[in-house]
Order: structure tokens, then sequence, then C-alpha cells
């Protein structure tokens, strides 16, 4: 989805913080995406990872750029290949995307008035 693609570069161009929850295989590294790593079935780079995150019962809203799988949204596998709760991206859940990414990537931009500290 082109609208998706957009809120990310300019995340990128706002030197925001970019943070993925992904449900696949191939890195995104490999195509230039620079991310922190949230939970996901397969940690495909463990450069990004916030230890402290990974701990949480919920993930807060956190500035800045996140994209979660639709898979992981949900917490299909989460508990299992990750070991965070279900409920682990519920705040998200509840949330208007800013944009998707074809049907399975929803994008949400927080801004610092927003996001939980």
């Amino acid at each position: 989805m082109v609208a998706g693609d957009r809120v990310l570069r300019r995340g990128f161009a706002a030197g925001l913080e970019h943070r993925l929850s992904y449900f696949g295989s191939a890195n995104p590294a490999y195509y230039g995406i620079e991310y922190d790593t949230l939970p996901s079935l397969f940690v495909l780079d463990q450069r990004g990872r916030r230890e402290d995150l990974f701990r949480l019962a919920r993930l807060p809203l956190l500035e800045g750029t996140v994209a979660i799988s639709a898979t992981n949204l949900y917490g299909v596998y989460l508990e299992s290949a990750a070991g965070v709760p279900r409920n682990y991206f519920a705040r998200y859940r509840n949330r208007e995307p800013t944009a998707r990414i074809g049907h399975s990537i929803y994008v949400y931009q927080i801004d610092a008035a927003e996001a939980e500290r």
C-alpha cells in the first residue's frame, strides 16, 4: 500500500524511531529497513532488541513509528514463540492505524503527546 510506505518514509526523514513486530521470514534489513525489534515469531535481527520491552506484560504506546504484522497484533503465536502475553499489543489493537501496508502490516505513528512513558 503506497500510503503505508509514505508514512514509513516520512518517519525516516524526521529521524523518528522505527519499531517492528514482523510475521515473516525475509529480513527487512535486506530491503534497507532499519528498525528496533519487537516480539515476533522470528526475531530476524538482534541489533535493535530492547530487552526491557520484551519483559513487559503490555507494550505501551511508543513515540515514533510502530509497525506490527496482523498475526502478531492479535497475539496468535506470541506467547509460545516470543514468551510475551497474547495481549501484548492490545493498546495498538484498540487504535486506528495511521496506515496499512498490504493487508497485513499495521503502521502506527505515535507523537510525543500520545506516547506513554
